[in-house]
């Protein structure tokens, strides 16, 4: 990401041409404008993806900016090359957002959480997909990401009520989310440590147990052919209309944790 400062106005120029698809760019950007009040313009949307500019999910991430505030946007339609976000005062309190059936909606959480802890806290009920490729899952978020964000006095709680895979979506989880002390606890992970525990955690939705089963067992015979012991359990997950699996692999460490997630195909 490039960008910078337009001190007359405030504005803040972004360069979205770069990266995964300028996704990480229009979140990152999203929430810092929300919790710092600065307005920002996003250029040369995803130029070198087929196709370009702006796709459904990342509008997803605006409106659910603009759900959370009294912000608006200018360019904000599929397929657009470029964007400007006027943020507003983010307000504490309960929301209900779509993202679709391609978009993520731990993405769309780690996008908003931060600005709506800050205002105050509230809950979020987010549906679409809960486990895609080229995104963190919900399993990540409970495993990894919750004890850091807790670290840092990030108060949160989170609920999985149906898992969602891609194509079909139609996922839903909830976020309990508390307002931080004052200010937000500083943490430092210089090193990860020695390693202490590995967990494997195979999870079906919609399909046969075994499928479960089968994955576990490998992905501990894997870790085993590399010296790493791991202990295995295998879930049924919650669906509607969705199905697919999920092998996910937490490794505990002296100092913090890493995250690892593989769907079936």
């Amino acid at each position: 990401m490039t960008g910078h400062d337009r001190t007359d106005a405030g504005l803040v120029l972004l360069d979205g041409s770069m990266g995964e698809g300028g996704g990480h760019v229009l979140r990152s950007a999203l929430c810092l404008s929300l919790i710092t009040g600065r307005p920002f313009q996003l250029t040369r949307l995803r130029e070198h993806r087929d196709p370009p500019g702006l796709r459904p999910q990342h509008l997803a991430y605006v409106r659910g900016a603009e759900a959370l505030s009294a912000s608006t946007s200018e360019g904000a339609v599929v397929g657009a090359s470029e964007l400007r976000f006027t943020p507003g005062p983010v307000r504490a309190g309960d929301y209900l957002l779509e993202v679709g059936t391609a978009g993520s909606t731990p993405l769309l959480f780690q996008c908003l959480v931060y600005p709506l802890a800050l205002a105050g806290g509230g809950r979020l009920t987010l549906r679409g997909a809960t486990h895609l490729r080229n995104s963190p899952s919900f399993h990540a978020l409970t495993g990894a990401w919750l004890p850091v964000a807790r670290a840092y006095g990030f108060p949160v709680q989170l609920s999985l009520t149906h898992a969602g895979f891609y194509p079909e979506g139609a996922g839903e989880f909830t976020a309990e989310v508390g307002a931080p002390g004052e200010p937000p606890l500083r943490v430092d992970l210089p090193a990860r440590g020695v390693l202490r525990e590995v967990r494997v955690m195979s999870f079906v939705g919609g399909l046969p147990f075994a499928v479960a089963e089968r994955q576990s067992r490998a992905a501990v015979a894997a870790l085993r052919e590399r010296g790493i012991l791991a202990e295995a359990e295998n879930r049924p997950l919650p669906v509607t209309r969705s199905q697919g699996t999920v092998t996910f692999v937490l490794a505990q460490f002296e100092h913090t944790v890493a995250a690892f997630t593989s769907l079936g195909d």
